[in-house]
């Protein structure tokens, strides 16, 4: 019922219970004037009969104001479906990212069950134990909001969009022969860099690439569990349990490559790690993840010669390298990391910040860098006298992050287009996460439309509370 119509319903409830009270003067405007002192001269008796007949008037009036109302909200409710319209989104089959063209631009795609968790998912500790001591759930990080539906929807479907067609189309096209090309997603917070960033690394696991994943850099800015001097390298600070989970992140996603003996992926030389302990050269390069794995001590190190030796094998063997990066500027801001003297750990002295700084240089070839700039979460003075609209590389990257990060291609991540915003409403709709009376008519997917402003973002959050 409309809002006016519950409005008059207490009108008429307060003045019904007005005529059957004690005498009181009435509150609020009336027809007709009210004297307290004329009231005082009358009688008992013939106060109650005014009041009542003061109250019978006003019943009357605000049911004849009434009725047109409930005439209107018959026709409204004619309007509102009784019960929700059955959608189909808009989907495709195609479930190789390398089979999407502009023609499924806008629809949606259901990723295997059976990639999301090692892509994704758990980083399991070496024993393959699910939810033992160790294991982290990636899925936060890697997708954020689009973990949660997935939990609720029991899939995790993709929305195929233009900025992640056009890097596919690059990255085919492109001559590995020569050195790396850099890849920048930009765009306002939430219009789906994240999401499109997954559709690539599915890309990259689809087609036999080597991954190397740094999911949303942010996160190890604010959320660090262990801070330790490093031993090999003087001043600079390791982070062993957040280095620990992203080696097992990176030997769920590579565990068939690493442990393929055809790939001759085989150190150049030897590493000394203490006085008992070494790998020698020529050892698979599976040794160095497991040692990092269950030592965290040289976790960060361990790292840092995965990170040269991928360099150096990649031409060598002739495996591609696929490297993600997700808000790849705060490789270059101030962390929130203390220290003693009550300062700050800068970005160029985090050991897990200088071996991904390394791997995003185009030094090297048979590989394609891609990465994402963010403002929400970066420490710096990038939130300083701006007015939060800017979100272009060259601003958020700063000096020396665009003079590490120049050349690069630069890719806008946009908002909905209206073909993309009735597919997503669509898809709401039918797995039931929307389920608001007006979802599916034009008045309601208009009003989404306007107050979201077309972002994905918003819209989510919008359609998450209805």
């Amino acid at each position: 019922m409309p809002s006016s119509i519950f409005s008059h319903c207490r009108q008429v409830g307060r003045l019904r219970k007005l005529c059957s009270t004690a005498i009181r003067p009435p509150h609020g405007p009336v027809s007709r004037p009210f004297s307290m002192t004329a009231a005082m001269q009358q009688k008992p008796q013939q106060m109650l009969r005014s009041q009542r007949v003061i109250a019978s008037e006003l019943v009357q009036k605000a049911e004849e104001k009434s009725e047109p109302s409930s005439s209107s909200a018959a026709s409204t409710s004619e309007e509102v479906p009784m019960e929700l319209p059955r959608v189909q989104a808009r989907r495709t089959s195609q479930q190789n990212p390398a089979d999407h063209t502009m023609d499924v631009e806008g629809f949606f795609y259901t990723v295997p069950p059976a990639v999301v968790e090692p892509l994704f998912g758990w980083t399991r500790p070496v024993s393959n134990t699910r939810g033992a001591a160790g294991a982290t759930d990636m899925r936060s990080r890697t997708l954020q909001y689009l973990h949660e539906q997935g939990l609720t929807l029991r899939e995790y479907a993709l929305m195929i969009r233009q900025p992640a067609l056009e890097v596919m189309d690059y990255i085919k096209k492109s001559d590995l022969s020569l050195p790396a090309v850099r890849y920048v997603l930009y765009g306002r917070h939430g219009s789906g860099k994240t999401a499109s960033l997954a559709h690539i690394l599915h890309f990259f696991a689809a087609n036999d690439w080597l991954i190397v994943h740094m999911p949303r850099v942010t996160y190890y800015n604010r959320h660090y569990k262990e801070v330790a001097d490093s031993t090999f390298h003087p001043g600079r600070i390791d982070l062993p349990v957040c280095s620990v989970e992203w080696l097992q992140h990176f030997l769920s996603q590579n565990s068939a490559i690493l442990k393929d003996p055809s790939r001759k992926l085989l150190t150049h030389k030897t590493y000394v790690w203490s006085k008992r302990e070494e790998t020698p050269a020529g050892s698979p390069l599976l040794d160095i993840v497991e040692l990092g794995i269950k030592r965290g001590r040289y976790a960060n190190d361990a790292i840092g010669v995965l990170m040269r030796e991928l360099k150096l094998l990649a031409p060598e063997t002739g495996q591609k390298v696929g490297v993600v990066v997700d808000v790849v500027n705060a490789l270059f801001s101030p962390t929130l990391i203390p220290r003693v003297n009550k300062t700050t750990v800068p970005a160029e002295v985090l050991s897990l910040y200088c071996h991904f700084r390394s791997i995003v240089r185009n030094d090297w070839t048979n590989g394609a860098i891609v990465t994402s700039v963010d403002r929400r979460n970066v420490t710096g003075e990038v939130h300083d006298h701006d007015g939060g609209g800017n979100y272009l590389p060259r601003y958020l990257l700063r000096g020396p992050g665009w003079e590490w990060m120049d050349p690069c291609i630069p890719v806008h991540v946009k908002d909905y287009q209206d073909k993309e915003l009735t597919n997503c409403l669509d898809y709401y709709m039918e797995t039931r996460w929307l389920q608001h009376e007006n979802a599916g008519t034009q008045k309601g997917r208009d009003e989404l439309k306007f107050v979201s402003g077309m972002n994905p973002g918003v819209l989510r959050s919008l359609v998450s509370r209805l």
